[in-house]
């Protein structure tokens, strides 16, 4: 239904700012007076001091304006230094006529959205929160209608996929022009160091272009700016299938390479908006991760048949014709979230001092794991044909590691979904590649299977660390801290491989980078701890 403007009004309150209490506090007081299926809450101070953004937001942006009110409630409550309970006249309540009204504060500072979460809250008002870092979600009942109601495909659920089937063609251009390079060098006349560079330059924009491109997106909106990375992406894999020399190509490539940089920050941001605070955010994540490896594999299967008949150029302009479908998919099939580009008045866009450090390491991690990726899976050819292995053995030992990596990161998302603790799913899988690598190393006879073992580990913690900006920001500054978390993996990713060539030159063996690359990924174990405990609020302090 289309907006119009509404009779939303606010009754006569104070504008003082009492002692916020906490949305848990809330659900475990008063269970009854939220009935989660009709109604939000928001805290009272930063209600009182944005009457008039939180007015605007529901003239404009509920989608049954005419059925909403924003009134000041009395709401039974413990007294700010009282031991027992008292009116609170300065506490907001909106009524909802629909549940899906309550997604319009989402992004929105003291306002709460999570109508499903706090449904659980009320059943289970000594639970812990379910996006802490070291609890594991609160489990939904198994049979009612809440249960068929929160399970059924939601609007998150359909932006997912969406998200997902679109960044699909960033993993597939990334891969065309290494699927076509027999026929590009020999046209071309290029030396593996120039396909090398070639390659690499599609990521080469990530430093430089992800912190801008989150704070675009604040700017001119979310989608809006992922659809224009996504024509950056057209024009540059059009140009580089038009190319005549390695330079146009280069050209290409950096033009779409600065598209994909977009979709990255700020797709991750708006799947990060509609699953904030959701127990499903950890396998929303690794879904979302699971788009661009499987872009690739789509590429390895599809473009070098394709080249072999029609030539490299038709191979790259695939890629550039599955960048203008994903244009098409997000444009017909996508809604806007609330928080794409919304922000109330006042609101800070840039993260406080720690907020940025919270995501730092969180990007850290992001970094170390990708940047340790391509140290692995780059080098392990090489190391595996120095044990004896013909390179067409270890090619195709690579690629089974490689889609082992794409089930690890599902299963750990679904294993997170189930209770698993994210540390602990941390130190499985980040313990477990680091030892694989050591024995990489150390033994001729178990390299392979350490390899493939790698493959089914690696990926388990990539939904948690992908999670962790959720618990760091606030919705108005998410687009922002998601490009510099996505600056980290730039780093990692375009930093870890050279340090590893350049150890392996300097020490003349493999195995000094593959071993240092291990302790860096044993070292995500005490990040991830450090994050939680640096995380978590102060007792009697809300984020």
């Amino acid at each position: 239904m289309p907006a119009t403007r509404s009779s939303a009004s606010i009754d006569a309150g104070s504008d003082s700012s009492p002692q916020a209490v906490s949305l848990r506090e809330t659900g475990r007081m008063t269970p009854t007076a939220l009935p989660c299926s009709s109604s939000c809450i928001a805290d009272a101070g930063t209600a009182a001091r944005n009457r008039s953004s939180a007015t605007a937001l529901l003239e404009s942006r509920c989608r049954n304006p005419s059925r909403t009110r924003l009134a000041m409630l009395p709401i039974a409550m413990p007294s700010p230094g009282s031991a027992g309970t008292g009116p609170h006249p300065e506490r907001w309540r909106c009524y909802e006529e629909h549940s899906i009204c309550c997604s319009v504060y989402n992004g929105i500072p003291g306002f709460s959205l999570d109508c499903a979460r706090r449904r659980r809250e009320a059943a289970h008002p000594e639970a812990p929160d379910a996006g802490s870092l070291w609890a594991p979600p609160v489990p939904a009942p198994a049979h009612g209608a809440a249960w068929a109601e929160d399970n059924r495909m939601q609007p998150r659920w359909h932006a997912l996929l969406v998200l997902a089937g679109a960044r699909t063609s960033m993993g597939f251009q990334f891969q065309s022009l290494a699927s076509v390079s027999p026929w590009l060098m020999d046209d071309l006349g290029l030396g593996y160091g120039e396909l090398g560079t070639l390659i690499g330059l599609y990521f080469l924009p990530g430093v430089l272009v992800a912190l801008p491109g989150g704070a675009l997106g604040r700017r001119f909106g979310d989608a809006r700016m992922v659809g224009i990375g996504l024509a950056l992406m057209v024009a540059g894999g059009a140009l580089a299938a038009l190319a005549p020399d390695a330079r146009v190509l280069a050209i290409g490539r950096l033009v779409s390479g600065t598209g994909g940089v977009l979709l990255n920050v700020l797709m991750a941001k708006m799947v990060t908006d509609w699953f904030a605070g959701e127990r499903d955010l950890t396998l929303a994540m690794a879904v979302f991760v699971n788009s661009f490896p499987i872009g690739v594999g789509l590429a390895l299967l599809l473009l070098a048949p394709l080249a072999a008949v029609a030539g490299w150029a038709a191979g790259l302009g695939a890629a550039a014709g599955a960048a203008l479908l994903a244009w098409l998919l997000l444009r017909l099939a996508y809604r806007r979230h609330p928080n794409d580009g919304v922000a109330a008045p006042g609101a800070r866009p840039w993260p406080s001092l720690r907020e940025a450090g919270l995501v730092s390491m969180a990007g850290a991690q992001w970094g170390i794991f990708n940047g340790a990726f391509g140290v692995m899976f780059g080098f392990a050819p090489t190391l595996l044909a120095q044990r004896g292995m013909s390179p067409a053995a270890a090619g195709l030992l690579v690629g089974i590691a490689t889609w082992a990596l794409v089930a690890s990161v599902q299963a750990g998302g679904m294993l997170a979904q189930r209770g698993l603790r994210p540390l602990l799913l941390m130190a499985v899988g980040a313990g477990g590649w680091a030892a694989l690598l050591v024995a990489l190393v150390l033994s001729d006879s178990l390299a392979g299977p350490a390899l493939l073992a790698a493959g089914l580990v690696m990926g388990l913690p990539v939904g948690v660390i992908m999670s962790l900006p959720a618990q760091a920001l606030r919705p108005e500054n998410r687009a922002v801290g998601l490009g510099l978390f996505y600056v980290w993996l730039y780093v990692g990713h375009g930093g870890l491989p050279p340090l590893a060539g350049w150890l392996g030159d300097r020490s003349g063996s493999l195995a000094l980078p593959l071993l240092v690359t291990a302790a860096l990924v044993f070292a995500m174990i005490p990040l991830l701890w450090l994050f939680g405990r640096l995380a978590a609020p102060a007792p009697g302090r809300s984020r």
